[in-house]
């Protein structure tokens, strides 16, 4: 497992990581859970301190490319090809959001991914992705 502890290392020195205060929850073999709190540099605005919605969508981008880096030798960069994500509803995030991300295909050009998020009100948002 050196090799997967190495990558976790690449991950977790993303700037998206310190930005956003992402926490890894759980992380290996094609899936990762990620969750993200609310905090004033991620906020909607100094009177709003929801999470912003770019932010979520920052959040799940990374929570792709954590779930896909579990299956790929350290030498393999990554980097997203194409990323769908669905708001569930119009209103921003309540509190921390959690994101549940699961490899859905990879080949030797590719992977794809899905990820469902919550926060304390349920569904957030779903998406796919290819990387």
């Amino acid at each position: 497992m050196p090799l997967l502890a190495d990558r976790l290392r690449l991950q977790q020195a993303c700037p998206f990581w310190r930005v956003l205060g992402i926490e890894l929850i759980e992380w290996g073999a094609g899936r990762a859970v990620t969750r993200m709190p609310p905090s004033p540099l991620i906020a909607v605005s100094q009177d709003d301190q929801r999470i912003d919605p770019l932010a979520l969508v920052g959040m799940l981008d990374d929570a792709f490319s954590n779930a896909i880096a579990t299956v790929l030798p350290l030498n393999i960069g990554i980097s997203t090809l194409d990323l769908r994500i669905e708001l569930a509803r119009s209103s921003p995030p309540e509190g921390a959001v959690t994101a549940e991300t699961l490899i859905a295909l990879v080949n030797d050009h590719s992977a794809t991914a899905q990820v469902r998020a919550s926060d304390e009100r349920g569904l957030v948002a779903t998406g796919t992705t290819m990387f």
